[in-house]
């Protein structure tokens, strides 16, 4: 298994990174770099807690604190990954103003994201039982799901086409799935979902370069029109 594993994240990160430079030197509108700076922010974050899973697989040296310093990153990377793609769905000014709210939302829960990703939660769980670490991914997991279902939500509702309308449903399923095999520690089987999570990260970056070209339309707001009626009338 750990031959199918080495092989399954080599060519993720391969992907990634020549996905990520050609988003980035092959276009020359800002959608598409917001898109590969976020391709090449993902594939690097996620670089270091797979090498750490690779390297787990072949030897049986004490690594925890290299695989310990790989998971923070990833969570800080992941969460920069959700904060890009907000400005990848908003990709101007103008639009990002349109939505105040939204992004100072996006923005608080990314930088609870990074605090939480440094904040030494095992701390506060003293028990030795497998529910401990589970409950922290849990914890240090919440902000991301609720950034992309903002995402998602977002997309779905300001968007007037679907091109893109995968791309935020491969985001939801790339995020619950590393929730998910996050929990492994509980049940052994649940880490199979970390294929179905890199597997919708692919997803993503294949689409991130089939729509390179295409502009996400939204709908107008529409005042209003009144139409005054005579007394005759």
């Amino acid at each position: 298994m750990k031959y199918f594993d080495t092989a399954i994240f080599i060519i993720f990160l391969v992907f990634g990174l020549l996905s990520s430079w050609y988003l980035l030197f092959a276009s020359k509108n800002k959608k598409n770099t917001l898109m590969g700076i976020s391709v090449l922010i993902l594939t690097i974050g996620e670089a270091f807690p797979l090498i750490a899973r690779i390297i787990a697989g072949y030897s049986t040296s004490d690594i925890s604190s290299f695989t310990k310093a790989a998971t923070t990153i990833s969570y800080v990377t992941t969460a920069l990954f959700l904060l890009l793609l907000f400005h990848v769905l908003f990709a101007t000014k103008k639009e990002v103003s349109s939505h105040t709210n939204s992004a100072i939302f996006v923005y608080l829960l990314t930088l609870i994201s990074i605090v939480l990703a440094f904040f030494p939660l095992e701390n506060y769980f003293l028990n030795e039982g497998k529910i401990a670490p589970v409950m922290i991914y849990l914890l240090r997991s919440i902000s991301y799901v609720l950034t992309s279902l903002i995402l998602f939500v977002l997309y779905i509702k300001h968007r007037r086409d679907a091109k893109f309308t995968l791309t935020f449903i491969y985001i939801l399923v790339a995020i619950c799935s590393s929730v998910v095999a996050k929990c492994s520690g509980v049940l052994n089987f649940l880490d199979y979902f970390i294929y179905l999570e890199y597997l919708a990260y692919g997803l993503i970056i294949f689409d991130f370069i089939r729509n390179k070209n295409t502009t996400i339309v939204y709908k107008k707001k529409t005042k209003p029109v009144f139409i005054e009626c005579s007394e005759d009338y």
